[in-house]
């Protein structure tokens, strides 16, 4: 499977070159490619009913986009992973294609001492069940996905201020470099712009094990 890592790029950019490479795969001019991505501070808004209700007063820019769920925000210090994949040869199974991705955030915490799981009744990926380290969107068209995971590495958890995300109070949003043990960070010595590239490529490694037993 193909990995682009384009960095950080305009969200609109980034929706063109999801949709172009979905559109692709259906065609049949394409391959499956994961897009990995950071954002400037944007926020988009799902399909799910009172969404735009979640966004408060702010200047961010706001995307209406076809994922399922609802507001949510994208920043630096954030991971952004996109599967463009072929579900139709994969079970046509949503529900098993979604625990899949949270899985690989799961497996990606772990390899940094942080004990994330699912919480009941929660979308997403959580820490201690009450603080959302991740946050999972997905669309799909003709059985080929697009949109996908957010992780929040080093991000500034003060900018989620703006909006309730996904319904919840903005407090309840977590980073890695927040959830981080102080041993892990002593021992190490780690920096935000080494913990961002490390927990990036353990995410995209854990996706493509993930991926290729799917």
């Amino acid at each position: 499977m193909l990995v682009r890592d384009l960095g950080l790029i305009e969200y609109g950019e980034g929706l063109r070159i999801q949709e172009a490479s979905r559109d692709e795969l259906i065609t049949g001019t394409g391959r499956e490619i994961l897009l990995v991505f950071e954002h400037p501070q944007v926020i988009t808004v799902g399909r799910a009913l009172g969404s735009k209700s979640e966004v408060f007063g702010t200047k961010i820019p706001i995307f209406e986009v076809s994922r399922g769920g609802r507001a949510t925000l994208h920043l630096p210090g954030q991971v952004v992973v996109y599967p463009i994949l072929n579900l139709s040869q994969r079970g046509k199974d949503l529900h098993a294609y979604m625990r899949l991705l949270e899985e690989a955030v799961i497996n990606t915490c772990q390899d940094f001492r942080i004990d994330a799981g699912r919480c009941e009744g929660k979308t997403g990926v959580w820490v201690g069940g009450e603080r959302k380290i991740a946050s999972l969107g997905i669309a799909v068209k003709k059985w080929v996905s697009y949109h996908g995971v957010a992780l929040n590495i080093t991000s500034d958890l003060k900018v989620f201020t703006n909006i309730s995300p996904c319904g919840f109070e903005p407090t309840v949003m977590t980073s890695v470099e927040r959830e981080l043990g102080d041993g892990y960070k002593k021992t190490w010595a780690i920096t935000p712009s080494v913990l961002f590239k490390d927990v990036k490529q353990r995410l995209v490694e854990n996706l493509l094990e993930s991926l290729g037993a799917f």
